[in-house]
């Protein structure tokens, strides 16, 4: 038996609205603990306008690039590892039943226009949340 997470690509699509919470939550939260405003916390974490980028930002985005590409080449290793890694600590028979698919999280047949719309925000809705989240928030608090 499967269980389909993705049937329909709009309740993923709609679903990952939700992580703009990981951007107005957290600051939220610090603003009433420490009694400053809501846009003083959104400062903190980094969403203020730059009038130029300054050296120190132009590094910080090569740098990300640099780390993202390394990871890619680092991939397949990391997938063998972790593979090894589940098979010590859960066993042969958990890896056998997660190889044969038990759980698609796959949208079934999206449209071009739903799959556009799931790549724009893997892009630019999630990727900036969970970076302003765990990178700024976490880090700087």
């Amino acid at each position: 038996m499967t269980i389909q997470i993705g049937e329909n690509p709009w309740i993923l699509i709609s679903l990952t609205f939700l992580e703009i919470l990981f951007i107005i939550i957290p600051p939220y939260i610090a603003s009433k603990i420490e009694k400053t405003k809501f846009k003083d916390q959104l400062i903190i974490i980094g969403f203020h306008k730059l009038r130029s980028l300054k050296s120190e930002k132009i590094l910080e985005i090569v740098s990300g690039i640099g780390l993202g590409i390394l990871f890619w080449v680092l991939a397949p290793y990391l997938n063998h590892f972790f593979y090894f890694l589940s098979q010590k600590l859960f066993g042969n028979e958990f890896v056998q039943q997660a190889e044969q698919g038990t759980i698609s999280t796959l949208p079934i047949n999206p449209s071009y226009i739903q799959l556009t719309i799931a790549i724009i925000q893997q892009i630019f809705i999630i990727s900036i949340c969970e970076e302003a989240f765990f990178r700024s928030f976490l880090i700087k608090k």
